[in-house]
This record gives structure tokens, sequence and C-alpha cells, in this order.
């Protein structure tokens, strides 16, 4: 991968991102303010020759074919939904989810730029609701707006001065599946700082390992907390419905199976996976010993 050798200190920035995905290069184009958190984090990996959250991309990667459905849930301005579009192909699609008005307009920049027809951007906040719903801004972190006040943090001191919330349309991911037509998808990604089980209870019936293998959800134990839920009850929602939780160990090693009574204690928002041991195998079919 190449990305530019000098990381720019401010403004606007349009950047050319070159991948190699195994043997087919590709092209990106990438539109970052770096003034902006999230956005000055994306940049900020790729100038280190590094992918923007390196696991769950490269797992991207590994598990999306042409042709497959990636649901991008809280796309923020579209990185791992332009990600998808590529590993996906004309034959595929992609729908990405993402409330805040701001970042939304990013990631229909972002699709245009590229060229991305293969997307579907949504504008609206996923939740266990069909109607409308306050979202809160976080002036802290473009990537930290959410359905809980961001001031409540210790980070989020501009948010805790001057919290701000908007209503928006929400909808439930069962009733979204039924007006995109998407009976299955090969994968989704739910990033919504905290809401994941709110999300997964909006699509209770479109969950199943047969429907959608792969789901990987990040866990905010802050914010799960503040929606009044858990690691656990995420984790025990998903057990019911007959996926198993894996841990994303570095680059593009095999998931960790995590047992049902072991906690993930972490200080920092992490992402695991809700899959079974045959969809995992099927990725993975041969792996060194002692990998990951």
């Amino acid at each position: 991968m190449t990305a530019p050798p000098t990381l720019p200190t401010h403004g606007i920035h349009t950047v050319p991102v070159n991948l190699d995905l195994a043997g087919r290069p590709i092209a990106l184009q990438l539109r970052i303010d770096l003034g902006q958190m999230s956005q000055r984090s994306i940049l900020q990996a790729l100038s280190q020759g590094l992918l923007y959250e390196e696991s769950l991309s490269l797992f991207l990667i590994r598990a999306l074919r042409p042709g497959d459905c990636f649901l991008d849930v809280g796309a923020h301005i579209g990185f791992f939904s332009l990600l998808a579009s590529h590993l996906v192909g004309d034959a595929g699609r992609v729908v990405a989810v993402e409330p805040n008005a701001d970042n939304f307009t990013w990631l229909k920049d972002l699709m245009a730029l590229n060229e991305c027809g293969n997307v579907t951007a949504v504008n609206a906040v996923a939740s266990e609701v069909d109607g409308a719903i306050d979202f809160y801004r976080n002036a802290d972190n473009d990537g930290g707006h959410a359905m809980w006040d961001p001031g409540l943090h210790d980070f989020n001191q501009r948010s805790r001065a001057a919290p701000a919330k908007d209503s928006y349309p929400s909808t439930r991911l069962d009733t979204l599946a039924a007006a995109e037509h998407i009976d299955a998808c090969r994968a989704v990604k739910i990033d919504t700082e905290g809401a994941e089980l709110t999300v997964l209870k909006g699509g209770e019936g479109f969950f199943a390992p047969d429907r959608v293998p792969f789901v990987i959800c990040e866990v905010n134990d802050f914010g799960l907390q503040q929606m009044g839920a858990s690691q656990r009850d995420l984790r025990a929602w998903m057990k019911e419905r007959g996926y198993d939780t894996f841990a994303f160990p570095q680059k593009d090693h095999l998931p960790i199976l995590v047992p049902e009574a072991t906690e993930l204690a972490s200080p920092y928002v992490f992402n695991v996976l809700f899959s079974t041991l045959d969809a995992v195998a099927e990725i993975w079919p041969r792996v060194a010993p002692f990998e990951g």
C-alpha cells in the first residue's frame, strides 16, 4: 500500500491510496478534513503504511467476495464502505447507514469521488424503532455522535460544555433490509458508540448465521452502559441467535473464539466478530500453528 509520505497538519486534503488486494491493484481517493479527530486518525494510519483499523480492514478483505452484500451501520465518512465497494465489485452492493448530517455529506462525496455506483447511502439512525429519534452531536470527535449525550464521558469536554442534539429519521434493520430487498448479507459492521445491541434488536428477523455469517461490532463499554446494556448482554443476545464471539488478534491472524464466561477487558473501544466456527473455517481453511 502506498500513501502520502508526509502527514499534513491541517486543512482538507484529497489523498490517493493504492492497495494491492490479493494481487489486484486498487486505487482509492480519500478526502480528509484534518480538523476532525476520526478523519485525522484515518490519514494517520495510512501515512504509516497501515490500513485504518487494520484487523477489521484485513478481515473485510478476506471475507468479502465479488457479488457479496455488505451493510455498514455507523458508516462515518465511508472508509469501510469504500473498501467494501471495491471488494464486492459491480455485481455486489454496499448499504451505508450514517445519521449525522455532516458525516453523511462526506460519505456521499467520497462515494461520488470514487465512482462507487454499488453503494446506497442511507441518512438515518439504525435503532429499535421506525420513526424519529434524538441523536446527540459530539463536538470532540466526528466519529462519536451517539444516541446518548457524549458530554457524559470525561474525554468530551466541548460536548459537555455545549450539549446539542437533533431529531433524525430512525429505521429498524428489519425495515431497511425489506426496503432495500436484502435477503442475505455476507457481512454487517456496526459501530454506533454503544448502541450496538439496540441496532441488533431492530434486526431481530434479519440476523441469523445462515443469512448473515459475519457481524462485526464495536464494543464500547461506557456507551453500552449509557444505553442500559453491557458487553455481556450484547454477546448473550447474539449467542441466542447462534453466533459465537471471536476476538480479533493483530493483523490478519485467525480470530480467537472467546468462551461465554470470559469477559473481554480493555480501557479502549474494540471490535469483536460474531460468527460460527464453520463460517470462520471457510475463510481460514489453513493456518500456521500458534498463529494469532
